[in-house]
Parts: structure tokens; sequence; C-alpha cells
């Protein structure tokens, strides 16, 4: 008996030691790569950067703002002020979504199939696009579906018993534990890149026994682009050049480190390619 207990704390050591390592080497290949990755990524964050602030710029204090609304900042009540916000966040979206889909897919194709880039603008691959925004949208109406009842179950149970100070801390936790289901999920995204497609049963199966494995690659990359804003928001306050930098500097870095972290997982489970 002890020895089994000795032995499933040595196999869960080694998922928890996998799960770093998967995160580290990510990391690692970006670095290591940093040349392939600036000349694949550089354009598709400079196009998105320019877009998502001329966008900005044109609904805030361009000539469509007033076609639009019919008058002039000063004039506006809430509602419209309301209004112009959430359009103008809405069409800003669309840019940033472009660009990142463009560098990350991308960067699996390079990784996964050695897919050499010859000049600074990548091919964008519309069909690739959409399958991958499609199954992205896919994988968080699935995980709100399971998440949701859980949370509410949890904020009910914490009033109930007279835990509602602790409602937030617990639902942070249901969270985290539910996470892994997530990153299991998400390695149908670096499949559809490449052209291979994965089904959410099998990655899932390929994953199974790999809980904090996923825990730890989810908590680390959670983590870094936490810090990675951090940093950026810091950067964005420093002069009047700031923001534009910061909003780059995002557009090139949070895509590249997050494609990294699933090309990894991609290769690891799916096809069972050593860590080097």
């Amino acid at each position: 008996m002890k020895q089994q207990s000795a032995t499933q704390v040595m196999v869960e050591g080694c998922f928890k030691m996998l799960g770093w390592r998967i995160f580290l080497y990510s990391i690692r290949m970006v670095l290591r790569n940093w040349r392939h990755a600036l000349r694949l990524a550089l354009v598709p964050a400079i196009l998105g950067s320019v877009a998502m602030m001329t966008i900005a710029w044109v609904m805030q204090s361009g000539p469509a703002f007033e076609q639009f609304f019919g008058a002039g900042l000063n004039d506006l009540d809430k509602t419209e002020m309301t209004r112009q916000h959430t359009l103008s966040s809405l069409l800003v979206l669309v840019p940033q979504a472009v660009a990142s889909l463009w560098i990350v897919i991308t960067w699996h194709r390079f990784i996964l199939l050695e897919e050499a880039q010859d000049g600074w603008v990548p091919p964008l691959r519309p069909g690739r696009t959409l399958a991958y925004f499609a199954l992205s949208v896919g994988i968080v109406l699935i995980f709100a579906a399971v998440a949701f009842p859980v949370v509410y179950a949890t904020v009910v149970l914490a009033a109930a018993l007279g835990l509602r100070g602790m409602a937030v801390a617990l639902t942070l936790a249901v969270l985290l534990l539910l996470s892994p289901l997530s990153q299991r999920a998400l390695l149908v995204l670096p499949a559809s890149a490449i052209g291979q497609p994965l089904s959410f049963g099998d990655a899932l199966t390929l994953t199974r026994d790999h809980y904090w494995t996923m825990l730890i690659v989810a908590v680390s990359g959670s983590a870094m682009q936490h810090g990675l804003s951090t940093v950026l928001s810091f950067v964005g306050g420093t002069s009047t050049v700031g923001p534009v930098a910061a909003l780059f500097l995002t557009l090139l870095l949070q895509p590249l480190l997050w494609a990294s972290v699933l090309t990894t997982l991609y290769g690891v489970f799916v096809e069972k390619r050593p860590l080097g």
C-alpha cells in the first residue's frame, strides 16, 4: 500500500514537472527562433496596430463620428456615448483578432510543418483563420456552459453558508480547477491550423491522465500573460508614444507566446514529440 502511494506521488510529480517543462520549452522556442518569429509576426502586428488606432481615432474624433452620430462629442448624452464606445470597441476587435490569428496560425505551421517564411508578409489563409476562430468561439461557449452552473452553485452555496465574502475567491478557485479542461480542448486549434482536424473527444482522450500537467501550463500561461500585460501597461504610461508602443508589443508578443504554448502541447500529446 505504501509502495503504491509512493508510486502515485512520483507519477503526479512527473506530470507536474512535465507541465513546467512544457511551459519553459514554449518560451525558449520563441527566443530560439526569434528571427523567424519577428519575420512572421512583425507585419501583421504593424498592420493590426495601425488599423486599431485608425478606427479608434475615426470613431472618436474623425468626420465619420459626427456623420454617424449626428452630433459633436460634447453634445452626446450618456446613451449615445455608451453606443459610441461599444461600437468603437467592437470595431477595434476586428483588426486585433485578424492580426492575432494571422500570427498564431503562421507560427503553428512554422513549427509543426517547418513551413519556411521567405518574405515579411506571411500568407493570411482566410479558410484556416475562419475555422480557427470558429473553434475558439466553440471552446469558449463549451467552457462557459460547463463553468456557469458550477460557479452559480458555488456562489449560492457560499451565500447559504454565510460565506458571501468568500464567493469571489471560491469562484476563482472553481475556474482554476476547471481550466485544465479548456486547456485540453485547445489542442484542436493547432490541428486546425495545419489542416489535420482533431475532434474534441480525441483531444480529451490524448490528455486524459494529464490534469496536473494542464493545470500547471494553464496557470503558468495566465501568469505570463498577466505579467506581460502589466509591463506593457507601464510602458504605455511612460511617454506620449508609450501607448502606441504598448499596443504594438502586445499584438506582437502575446499571440506568439500563446501560440507557442499550444504548439508545444500539440507536439507532445498529439505528435508524441520529445521535449528537446
